[in-house]
């Protein structure tokens, strides 16, 4: 029998994440050039079910391990150059 049929509520569960990051490149005036960033969500890699509607809707269980990593390249140089060019677009809507 399931926690919906008994009335009752899904059990509580407790899940790990860890997030890592760090600027490999700096430029001469110590502003980050190029960045890293590594996330792993459910270190334990442990499924609980997370909702049961009714007994004629199915579980709907937690995401497995999840890893995801980003780079970011950063242009400090072009910044003001990017930004007045989105100042500058002036076009009429209608």
């Amino acid at each position: 029998m399931t926690a919906a049929e008994e009335g009752g509520r899904v059990p509580g569960h407790f899940m790990t994440g860890v997030s890592f990051g760090i600027d490999l490149l700096r430029d001469t005036n110590r502003r980050s050039r190029l960045a890293l960033r590594l996330d792993v969500e459910n270190v334990t890699n442990t499924m609980f079910v997370i909702a049961q509607d009714s007994a004629f809707s199915p579980a709907q269980y937690s995401i497995p391990r999840l890893g995801a990593g980003i780079t970011g390249s950063l242009f400090v140089e072009d910044r003001d150059a990017h930004f007045q060019s989105l100042c500058d677009y002036a076009e009429a809507e209608f």
